[in-house]
């Protein structure tokens, strides 16, 4: 109130009795200006550093605010790395419902998410609960609160088809991964795969599976590559470009062929794909495959495999009557059958086409050669 105080009395017009001089003396009026002056000097020293202190603290609480909403965002919304390259990973799960394959799907999801994170990628994640009962939803959304979790009925391709539309400047990329795939236990790096994408020019990656194992051996991991091309690869932990996963999902085609078989085999030919595997840095396990225990034989499959054919081979049919590609051929009714599995077993064997290694990048071969010098000097 002083300030003010002093401004009103100092500026309002004085009245004639202040003026004069028989009653004020010629110098009171100015040493009661000069004490105004200090009074005002004084007050302002005292309110500067009282004014900034208040604005500083504001600007702080600001700031706490919006870091705090920040830090809510993330939890919620699940994309944890601030991405300073491009490279923004979304990875569907399309469809999970058995509790006893949660240990396996919450490490391998996490185990995506911190190899991005080391590189500082985005990371996202959508997990499609196709069992309501037991519970199993608020298990899965209490597991996986670092995903987005919800119910969604219906076949793993149903699950895909509900993907949303995802925005190419905040997902460069799009992960498929089966509940039952694990890619922790050996260390599998989804960001090095990234890299190999971008370094090769794929379109779509699989990760590599141990030799041995039930999968086409097109998947069997070389150890001498870094990577191999194959033109085909099943969809258990794959990677897709942005463009490439548009027309993946853009050909499912639920009225036709909700089971799934073939959209694989044609992808490549349909998205104009260049496909491959990852061989470096780890293998992904199938754990649950209804082969992988060759002893007891292999468990009978979840669903109708002879509707799962016809319907392939009705899809085959459709897009051969509707494209003007090789595929055209194959539209033959009567020969639908024959024709559509021997297409389909030249796609699944394509990798015999490419029997050598992805041609090695010049850093990889002096990175080798560095190692190898490294052992001699130990050894010697």
């Amino acid at each position: 109130m002083g300030l003010f105080s002093y401004y009103f009395h100092s500026t309002r017009p004085r009245t004639n009795h202040l003026l004069d001089s028989k009653i004020h003396p010629p110098s009171r009026p100015i040493r009661i200006t000069k004490l105004r002056s200090l009074l005002l000097a004084f007050q302002l020293v005292i309110m500067i550093p009282i004014v900034l202190i208040v604005f500083w603290n504001a600007s702080s609480s600001s700031t706490v605010v919006v870091v705090a909403a920040t830090s809510t965002s993330t939890t919620t919304s699940t994309s944890t790395t601030t991405n300073n390259t491009n490279k923004n990973l979304t990875v569907v799960v399309p469809g999970f419902g058995d509790m006893t394959r949660m240990s396996v799907l919450k490490d391998s999801l996490l185990a995506i998410k911190h190899s991005l994170e080391a590189k500082h990628y985005g990371f996202d994640c959508l997990v499609y609960v196709y069992n309501k009962e037991n519970g199993i939803l608020e298990q899965a959304i209490s597991e996986l609160h670092f995903c987005k979790v919800q119910l969604n009925l219906g076949l793993w391709t149903h699950h895909m088809k509900k993907v949303p539309p995802l925005d190419e400047t905040s997902t460069s990329h799009v992960a498929v991964i089966m509940d039952d795939i694990d890619v922790f236990t050996h260390n599998l790096d989804t960001a090095f795969m990234l890299d190999r994408m971008e370094q090769k020019g794929y379109n779509m990656v699989s990760a590599s599976f141990p030799r041995g194992s039930v999968h086409r051996e097109g998947l069997h991991q070389r150890a001498e590559c870094t990577s191999h091309e194959t033109g085909y690869v099943d969809i258990l932990y794959t990677l897709f470009d942005w463009n490439t996963w548009k027309c993946w999902q853009d050909n499912i085609d639920l009225e036709i062929n909700p089971y799934g078989w073939g959209y694989d085999v044609l992808v490549g030919d349909l998205c104009n794909a260049k496909i491959g595997v990852v061989d470096d840095k780890g293998v992904a396990v199938h754990v649950t495959h209804p082969c992988e225990d060759k002893e007891g034989g292999c468990r009978k499959s979840s669903y109708d495999t002879g509707a799962a054919r016809s319907q392939m081979e009705a899809w085959i049919a459709h897009v051969a009557a509707n494209t003007n590609n090789h595929l055209k051929g194959y539209q033959k009714v009567g020969e639908l059958s024959r024709e559509a599995y021997e297409y389909r077993a030249k796609v699944l064997t394509r990798w015999k086409q490419y029997p050598f290694c992805d041609q090695k990048d010049e850093e990889e071969e002096s990175n080798k050669l560095s190692k190898q010098k490294k052992k001699k000097k130990t050894a010697v």
